[in-house]
């Protein structure tokens, strides 16, 4: 005979039950769901070795054997099948005279009313509720009625699952639907190993404790994570959906147990909700290294901490980032955690202690036993983080301004968008200023002299975001720029935080900008906290950027450039900016009525589809714009694309191979103009004598001059890009 049942009918079967446990024997015990050892951290809260005890289906388990070795001597078992009834008193009878064994059906019990103070019930809700048929369901309810009947009021029932989805809504139905029950839920905290690694499944101990009669209550309770913290939730869907996601993450567990090479994936670690008030303590992206990686032997698998603050740079907020961090570990996995803002931690070592046992979970099966898993990290402290200003728009959703510290020593100050993957809008450099301090004046005695104190300030001499500079790269293909007495208008959509407005402003006073921003609070940030201000070259308007351009362009107006600066709202589509209708043909049209003879138009394109930069080319091409180049922004999804209304074979040379043969061809470069080249040194020029007049000492700037580097990185792009 086979002891798997031939249907799931057969679990309510006592003649199968009969054959399983013959054939079996008396001193195979057979384990559901875990060890005594595994369980007896919930069973001995919910317990005391006085109460009275029942255990229904006990089957050939040694757990009430166990509980009775340690005290619990009041304990009664019950089964249907009449043979391992027999088997557990035989072996029990003389050493453990006070123990009973009773063959009884769970849903005809015998016993009075309120007779027992705990009942434990280690598996036989799942053997009997197989399905949500009628037959079945209406089983349960009197299994659930018996249950409440022999228990005394403050009893408790006890019982150990697996928590199928449909074991699940049943135990819904009968404790939480019906009131009169408080009810908490546990997962059992593996300790001999059989548990989880048997089935792939967590197990859970539901503790239902009657209330007293005539006291309606519904409490749903959960202690689903290894501190222990009860939380109580609020709706049976949350409720379920708590259970849901711990059963998700036991199924991820063993799916990680192998690799899977090239691949990613993501989780949240809680840890403690009470404690941190609901708010995620990590976030944890699992990189597989391809197979086509070099990695020694033994570099099985490893973690990364990212310090704080810098979560939303390149290296660790995109695929491709990650991909080359974890090639560069050279591990076969690496496990990169984030920190959250809103969250304290200690020190490193705290945050290692921490993740320690979450990450080992996720280790590849081929990692040794009771190996310590590697932590990698930059610099020996968690990094800083101070945020100096919370906010919430209509339009940007909430946001924050941060400071942190970069691992070059320095400090930069960043605008944060929080409903968008945390995507960092605007990014400025901190210096260090003298200040004077405020001292308030006590009543009836002299003002105290005011000391001075270093604060942090944006130096906006700096430009932080690369694809800023390629912006000013680009301005060089504006014709006439270096002719004297030039003034040169630019039309910008999108201000953020301002940091591309004030450094031309500053540096370059023949240009004058006009600025479209949809926001007013972000032009509150970009005053209030990046160092902003409007002067006689710079103009903002609060305004749609499309509504303005539609009714700019029939008035008449010319700019020399336009440019978008300005970020998507919606994550969904693939395109972080701009949104996908700043790209339509109406919009593009709008935009060519605006520019002189000679202008340019520019645009800062990040986007993860490509048929949405293929599209918004032609539609370029299609408003009067014959030459599109693209000059990527290196380690970013940036490109800043520059479109002219001249002919694209006017950028062509043709470069013949040095030696003729009939598999090689002539190929088509891009030739920059000469009067490029020298617009981009008079750019260069005209910034460092500037800084020359108004730098700090910081030598922020100088960094960023040689604009030459960027030029020599543009490429054709485009439908009539001739390569």
């Amino acid at each position: 005979m086979s002891l798997l049942p031939r249907s799931l009918e057969d679990f309510r079967s006592h003649n199968y039950w009969d054959d399983f446990f013959r054939q079996r024997g008396s001193r195979d015990s057979f384990e559901w769901y875990g060890e005594y050892t595994d369980l007896c951290g919930i069973l001995h809260k919910y317990s005391r070795s006085q109460h009275n005890v029942l255990i229904i289906g006990c089957g050939n388990s040694r757990l009430s054997e166990d509980l009775y070795d340690i005290g619990y001597h009041s304990i009664t078992n019950i089964d249907i099948s009449e043979v391992v009834i027999r088997q557990m008193t035989d072996r029990n009878s003389r050493k453990r005279p006070e123990m009973t064994f009773t063959k009884m059906d769970v849903l005809k019990m015998e016993f009075p009313d309120a007779t027992y103070d705990v009942i434990i019930d280690k598996g036989t809700l799942d053997a009997l509720c197989t399905d949500e048929s009628k037959e079945v369901v209406s089983s349960i309810g009197v299994m659930f009625d018996e249950i409440g009947r022999v228990l005394k009021p403050g009893g408790r029932y006890l019982c150990v699952s697996l928590c199928q989805e449909h074991v699940l809504r049943c135990l819904v139905d009968g404790f939480v639907d019906k009131g009169g029950w408080f009810v908490r839920v546990h997962k059992v905290l593996v300790v001999s190993g059989r548990n989880e690694e048997h089935h792939g499944l967590p197990v859970f101990t539901f503790v239902m404790t009657k209330a007293k009669p005539g006291l309606p209550v519904k409490v749903l309770e959960v202690c689903l994570d290894n501190s222990e913290q009860v939380v109580r939730v609020d709706s049976i869907e949350q409720f379920k959906t708590e259970i849901k996601s711990v059963q998700q993450y036991a199924m991820f567990r063993q799916y990680m147990r192998d690799y899977h090479p090239g691949d990613e994936f993501q989780l949240t670690l809680w840890f403690n909700r009470s404690a941190t008030g609901g708010i995620p303590r990590y976030s944890l992206t699992i990189v597989d290294n391809p197979t086509s990686v070099h990695v020694p032997p033994n570099n099985k698998y490893a973690a990364f901490i990212v310090p704080q603050g810098r979560e939303n740079e390149w290296l660790f907020v995109t695929p491709e980032g990650r991909s080359q961090l974890a090639e560069g570990a050279a591990f076969r996995r690496l496990a990169i955690a984030a920190m959250h803002r809103d969250q304290e931690y200690v020190d490193l070592q705290a945050v290692k202690d921490e993740l320690s046992g979450s990450v080992l979970e996720l280790a590849p099966q081929e990692l040794p036993p009771k190996q310590r898993v590697l932590f990698l990290s930059i610099g020996e402290d968690v990094g800083h983080r101070n945020i100096v200003f919370r906010g919430a728009s209509g339009l940007s959703g909430e946001f924050v301004v941060e400071d942190v510290a970069h691992d070059n020593g320095g400090r930069i100050r960043r605008l944060i968008f929080l409903n968008r993957d945390a995507v960092v809008q605007s990014e400025a450099k901190l210096v260090m200023t003298a200040m004077p301090e405020r001292v308030k004046k006590k009543k009836g005695k002299k003002r105290a002299s005011a000391g001075v104190k270093e604060q942090p300030q944006v130096d906006i001499s700096h430009l932080s975001c690369t694809h800023h500079k390629h912006i000013i790269c680009c301005l060089a293909w504006v014709n006439g720029f270096r002719q004297k007495g030039c003034r040169l208008s630019i039309l910008v959509i999108g201000l953020g935080g301002g940091g591309l407005i004030s450094f031309i402003d500053r540096h370059i006073p023949q240009i004058y900008t006009t600025v479209v921003e949809i926001d007013p609070s972000m032009l509150d940030v970009a005053k209030n906290w990046f160092g902003f201000s409007c002067s006689n070259r710079v103009k903002v308007f609060l305004d749609d950027g499309l509504k303005y351009l539609e009714d700019m362009a029939p008035t008449g107006e010319l700019f020399d450039a336009v440019v978008f600066d300005v970020d998507s709202k919606d994550a969904s589509m693939g395109v972080s900016c701009p949104p996908p209708v700043f790209m339509e043909a109406k919009v593009m049209a709008n935009v060519r009525a605006l520019l002189k003879p000679g202008g340019v138009f520019i645009l800062n394109l990040a986007c993860r589809d490509s048929s949405f930069k293929v599209q918004s080319y032609q539609t370029m091409s299609a408003n009067g714009f014959r030459t599109i180049l693209s000059l990527p922004v290196a380690g970013e999804l940036n490109e800043v694309v520059v479109a002219l209304t001249s002919d694209p074979a006017t950028f062509f040379q043709t470069e013949k191979p040095l030696v003729a043969s009939p598999g090689r061809k002539s190929e088509e470069r891009l030739r920059i103009p000469d009067w490029v080249i020298d617009n981009v040194k008079h750019i260069d020029d005209v910034i460092r004598a500037a800084c020359g007049e108004t730098d700090n000492g910081s030598g922020g700037t100088n960094s960023l001059l040689d604009l030459s580097g960027p030029l020599e990185k543009m490429k054709l792009a485009g439908p009539n890009c001739m390569t």
